[in-house]
């Protein structure tokens, strides 16, 4: 059959190596007071575990940021859907995707795009030994975009496609493989500032 989504849309998202947990959600909401503060923003905190195990669409979207914490890589199920990291999806320009550079995101197979106003992460790779590898695009709408190596190469397949924009701002990144037996996988960068290859 074919694969769903696991779709998550709070105002900002922490990605760990504990237990899921999400606020409750009131069934009857009471009716609006403007003499009361507002509530507390929505905070969800999920599992990198429960995240790596899908094989669907996985698209995690916050209106503000998505953070991973430090230390924790994602080494995602080959094959599947796309995976999707949407900050500050609102586009008010608050809202960064965040993570440890020295850690990795490893989907073999599968695409990979992630956006917000910046862009911090470490490895991207989606290469592949056994088909196509998947694409990679960062987005970063406002800011800068600071990544480590990108990787989409396959041992059989097609290389993916990587694209980087950062239209207000620089990009730093580290190398880039998109190789393949039968093609390699285009490249795209553009930046409004500098663009730095280590």
């Amino acid at each position: 059959g074919n694969l769903g989504t696991l779709l998550l849309d709070p105002t900002n998202i922490f990605i760990t190596r504990t237990a899921a947990t999400i606020e409750p959600i009131d069934p009857e909401p009471p009716e609006f007071d403007p003499t009361e503060p507002e509530p507390e923003s929505e905070e969800v905190t999920i599992d990198a575990a429960t995240l790596e195990n899908q094989s669907a669409n996985v698209v995690l979207e916050a209106t503000d940021n998505i953070t991973i914490q430090p230390g924790v890589s994602l080494n995602f199920t080959t094959g599947g859907g796309s995976i999707r990291f949407i900050a500050d999806s609102e586009g008010d320009y608050l809202g960064a995707f965040r993570m440890d550079s020295t850690q990795a995101i490893v989907a073999p197979g599968r695409d990979v795009v992630i956006s917000g106003a910046s862009i911090t992460a470490g490895t991207i790779d989606t290469s592949t030994l056994l088909g196509n590898a998947g694409g990679i695009t960062l987005t970063a709408s406002r800011g800068d975009i600071l990544t480590g190596s990108l990787l989409a190469s396959s041992g059989i397949g097609s290389g993916g496609e990587i694209a980087l924009q950062a239209p207000a701002g620089a990009i730093s990144l580290g190398p880039i493989d998109t190789q393949g037996i039968l093609n390699g996988g285009n490249i795209g960068i553009t930046a409004a500032n500098e663009v730095a290859l280590s």
